[in-house]
């Protein structure tokens, strides 16, 4: 058992994991735990292809292709984890970690695109104060009228 970021990377799901599969996810499990996560991923995938039906080879490719920051292909490996033992709670901690990261991710797109636009809403902006300051600069100046200021009219004597 290894734990990343409150996960857990656990021995093969009993059940209906072949005796190829498990030892391909043993592997997997090895090579993650050594740090060599795109190993990883391929023993898992692997795994995978041996017995389709295996979940821990599902939620490892999930963990390896997450420390590979390859969030969105890591969340349909949680997905599929899930999909194919409901109980299998590491997984469904997992698809909720890597829902956080892709939702950093579109929260970021998503101030970026704000940001581009206020941007753009400012430039626009200027320019047409520019233009409204252009126009008043071009009209005449009316002038004072002529004549006793009404302060000078109005004594308070």
């Amino acid at each position: 058992m290894f734990l990343w970021g409150g996960l857990v990377l656990t021995a093969p799901v009993a059940g209906r994991a072949s005796e190829q599969s498990e030892r391909l996810v043993a592997q997997g499990q090895l090579a993650y735990q050594n740090g060599r996560f795109a190993e990883a991923r391929d023993r898992f995938a692997e795994a995978v292809a041996a017995d389709s039906h295996d979940a821990s080879a599902q939620y490892g490719i999930g963990l390896a292709l997450g420390k590979l920051d390859r969030w969105e292909e890591a969340r349909a490996a949680f997905e599929r984890a899930v999909a194919l033992r409901p109980d299998f709670t590491a997984a469904q901690r997992a698809l909720g970690l890597a829902s956080y990261h892709l939702g950093e991710a579109a929260l970021e797109r998503k101030e970026n695109e704000r940001a581009s636009e206020h941007q753009k809403a400012c430039h626009s902006g200027k320019a047409a104060r520019r233009r409204t300051m252009k126009r008043a600069m071009s009209l005449p100046r009316k002038r004072e009228p002529s004549g006793p200021s009404l302060w000078r009219a109005h004594s308070f004597h």
